[in-house]
């Protein structure tokens, strides 16, 4: 019945394309395609029923061509099915995707020279955030010995050809505040600092 979308699209179980319909165009739509009707059920969302359900003779008489199923349902036990339906949804855990599609771009890069930031580094007497103070030795011991990332007072898009960093133009700050820096809009690591310190 075309009703039932309406229920079945409260618990996600419904196909898109009924979603902006109309009560009578859901009707038309299902009387026009119920003969071509193709289920796509994801492996994961198949119920199997212990015992096999008889299909009656009488399926396509009018009125009993129910949008979900071609078995003889009592109302009754087609909301018994939908609850079930919107508890498994509950119950289905994080979502996933997908991941570690290879796709080959190309594209310019404005390179940092990594000579600079090792300078850096050697140049530095504490290994201790410039924005907040973390130092990642006292925290992760042997593995964080000498680990602090290089930031760049100055953007690489605002470097004009010829320009030069100097040691004086880079800051030791840690991976959090660096995320907060170039944050838009982006901060100074004073103005960063004002905000860890609540100013």
């Amino acid at each position: 019945m075309a009703i039932d979308v309406f229920e079945l699209a409260k618990i996600n179980q419904v196909a898109h394309r009924y979603m902006n319909q109309t009560l009578t165009q859901i009707e038309n739509s299902i009387r026009s395609d119920f003969v071509y009707f193709r289920w796509a059920v994801p492996k994961d969302r198949i119920v199997v029923f212990r015992e096999s359900l008889p299909i009656p003779p009488n399926i396509f008489e009018p009125g009993r061509q129910r949008m979900v199923t071609s078995y003889n349902l009592s109302e009754e036990q087609f909301r018994a099915i939908t609850k079930l339906g919107a508890d498994a949804s509950g119950r289905e855990g994080e979502r996933s995707e997908e991941e570690g599609a290879r796709r080959l771009r190309l594209h310019w890069a404005i390179e940092r020279k990594p000579q600079l930031v090792a300078a850096f580094k050697a140049s530095l007497t504490s290994f201790a955030c410039s924005v907040c103070g973390f130092d990642f030795e006292r925290t992760y011991k042997e593995r964080g010995i000498g680990f602090i990332e290089c930031h760049h007072t100055k953007p690489v898009a605002e470097i004009r050809p010829g320009e030069k960093t100097r040691l004086s133009d880079l800051r030791a700050v840690c991976s959090n505040c660096h995320q907060m820096l170039h944050r838009k809009p982006m901060l100074t690591v004073e103005e960063l600092r004002d905000v860890v310190e609540g100013k």
